[in-house]
């Protein structure tokens, strides 16, 4: 069995491992050069570097999936609680996740840092933010233990503890905390690149958190602020254009309060719609007087909703014979991504088949958007 042997460059030990490609090393397929140097030859040396490369590609494949699960997932929590802007947590209609984060930290900046072709400048930079990571992990955990105090319920501990008056101080992350630490330290020391770009990226990001919490947010830094949750699981996306069919009674209000509060976070656009429902037995251009006074002061009503909330409120008068293909037509000419619909529960009796009313199931049942329903209570 052959073997990478070590030896003396500039005054540092190193191997083949780490010397380029043009001084005869393996520092851009490492993993080649462990295999050709294993005592393999022929077919069964091609079949090892077939495999061995394979199952590098995945494994490398899988971890570059996870970083930029969690590089979404943690700039999406950040905007939840005001650390980032609130447009980091900008879901996609489409695929639910939160697009602009992944396009930006998992996209742009990567393409940005590989651009050069240093591999030893990506790896240690990677290495840099790996180690600050798992040094205030572990310095978290002891803090915890600090604060928490000893009647805090922990459903685990991770042992061995060390007891010192009321607290059980944990062994491994004073050991691994202090490992990693002078990890970090070291990279910041030997690697004058990876210092500054790294270091500059993390003062970057204190000093846009600062000017964010304070200038924009008004907040205090150590303040924990967050964002107003989703309503429910189909609410988890952020909408641009609702449309709210308003009719006389509680229940529209309600809907209508409801499409005011999805609408805030992006300043969106909130169509209020009266379906005037002409009798079908008069002509939709007749002029029915009662009827438009009521609906004139339900799209009045909206207004002034959308007025309490800082939410634009655009009105629309419709006259039609039936009241659902007359919301699902104008959706659809709106483009809509959500319709907000405001109806009395009610109880089912023997042959009766809606469940909230027949303009609701319509709507339900035609509509090309999503829609969501208010039930204020049955009747």
């Amino acid at each position: 069995m052959s073997a990478l042997p070590v030896e003396r460059i500039d005054g540092q030990l190193t191997t083949l491992l780490a010397l380029p490609p043009e001084d005869g090393g393996y520092a851009n397929d490492p993993i080649l050069g462990v295999v050709e140097n294993i005592g393999l030859e022929g077919r069964l040396l091609d079949a090892a570097e077939i495999y061995v490369g394979i199952l590098a590609a995945t494994i490398l494949f899988i971890a570059t999936n996870a970083g930029v699960i969690g590089a979404s997932r943690i700039t999406y929590s950040m905007a939840t609680y005001r650390q980032l802007p609130e447009v980091f947590r900008r879901l996609h209609p489409r695929f639910k996740t939160p697009w602009l984060s992944l396009v930006l930290f998992a996209g742009i900046a990567p393409i940005i840092l590989i651009l050069p072709g240093d591999v030893n400048f990506v790896g240690t930079l990677y290495s840099l933010g790996a180690t600050l990571s798992f040094t205030i992990a572990h310095a978290s955990l002891i803090r915890l233990r600090a604060t928490d105090g000893p009647q805090a319920e922990i459903p685990y501990r991770a042992r061995p503890n060390i007891r010192i008056g009321a607290i059980d101080w944990p062994i491994f992350a004073f050991v691994g905390g202090i490992a990693t630490g002078i990890s970090f330290l070291v990279l910041v020391a030997q690697n004058p690149l990876t210092r500054w770009v790294g270091l500059g990226w993390m003062l970057a990001g204190l000093a846009g958190y600062v000017v964010y919490r304070r200038r924009l947010l008004n907040l205090p830094l150590r303040e924990i602020e967050k964002a107003a949750p989703a309503l429910g699981p189909a609410l988890a996306l952020e909408y641009r254009d609702l449309l709210v069919p308003v009719i006389a009674g509680p229940s529209s209000d309600a809907a209508m309060d409801v499409a005011c509060r999805l609408a805030t976070e992006r300043r969106a656009r909130i169509v209020a719609l009266s379906v005037l429902e002409v009798p079908l037995d008069r002509a939709l251009t007749d002029r029915l007087p009662d009827l438009e006074a009521v609906a004139n002061h339900e799209l009045d009503e909206a207004v002034a909703i959308g007025d309490s909330y800082g939410v634009r409120v655009l009105t629309r008068l419709d006259r039609a014979h039936s009241a659902g293909p007359a919301i699902v037509a104008e959706a659809d000419a709106r483009n809509a991504e959500i319709i907000v619909l405001g109806s009395p529960r009610r109880q089912l009796t023997t042959g009766q088949t809606a469940v909230f009313g027949k303009t609701v199931d319509y709507v339900l049942k035609h509509a090309s958007c999503r829609v969501l329903v208010t039930a204020a209570g049955p009747v």
